[in-house]
């Protein structure tokens, strides 16, 4: 082990166990103590890069202090979400191509587009591709140009519905002109 890889396996343990120490400050136990998302990614990065250079996992565990179990579950979840977004890359291209291809159509041959409503069931399948989108990372921009709409159009589509249904109208009686101004 290089002098600089001793100081980065260090720096990663150090910083795990101020994570740990200040979880202890707060919790009983440290049954079940998460690491950050930051800090389990470049620990991640770290033992990745051990092993590429033909380093044991034993080893590395001892180095940054944690048990191999646990190594052994980051990079399974690692290669698991690899493999999953890429599936899904291309199953949701396909998606919002066809989402995208029901809009045209949806909207083929009206002159104004503007306050046009989609089929229910289009308008779900189209806020579950947002949501699975915006999940992977994706910006909004982005997606609103996969699906030909507009990125209001989108955020529209993700605001929840009012909690007691839509906006009823309400009758209106006109009761006929007043013939006294106003005054102030």
């Amino acid at each position: 082990m290089t002098e600089e890889t001793r100081s980065e396996a260090e720096e990663i343990r150090h910083a795990i166990q101020r994570e740990r120490d200040t979880q202890l400050d707060t919790r009983a136990n440290l049954r079940g103590c998460k690491l950050s998302t930051a800090l389990r990614e470049r620990a991640r990065q770290y033992v990745k890069a051990q092993l590429a250079a033909g380093v044991k996992l034993t080893q590395v565990a001892r180095d940054l202090g944690l048990a191999v179990g646990t190594l052994e579950n980051w990079l399974k979840a690692a290669s698991a979400a690899s493999a999953a977004s890429a599936a899904s890359a291309a199953s949701s291209a396909a998606d919002a191509q066809d989402i995208r291809r029901q809009i045209e159509e949806a909207r083929r041959g009206k002159a104004q587009l503007r306050g046009q409503r989609l089929a229910e069931a289009l308008r779900r399948r189209a806020q579950e591709h947002v949501r699975a989108r915006a999940a992977a990372g994706a910006k909004l921009q982005r997606i609103a140009g996969e699906l030909g709409v507009t990125v209001p159009t989108l955020q529209q589509w993700m605001r929840p519905p009012p909690p007691d249904g839509p906006v009823k109208l309400r009758p209106v009686r006109i009761i006929g002109r007043s013939t006294t101004a106003w005054r102030s």
